[in-house]
């Protein structure tokens, strides 16, 4: 699965996440879906740390196709 685009959390005057659940992704990250919400998506960061909720039309997901003739 990769963010076709960037999403930032919206954050308070305080500068603090307003939701700890979401996640920060940016355009072209690779990530791994663990739960699918409907709207929103639970993702994880490949080799990295970093869990949370993303909008679901923030991501795709590519499925690979294998030949059935091999």
């Amino acid at each position: 699965m990769r963010a076709v685009y960037d999403y930032v959390p919206t954050r308070n005057y305080a500068g603090e996440l307003e939701n700890e659940e979401e996640l920060e992704i940016t355009e072209g990250e690779q990530l791994q879906l663990w739960e699918d919400e409907g709207d929103w998506v639970l993702v994880g960061r490949e080799g990295a740390k970093g869990v949370g909720f993303v909008p679901g039309s923030y991501v795709e997901v590519r499925l690979l196709c294998r030949n059935a003739a091999s």
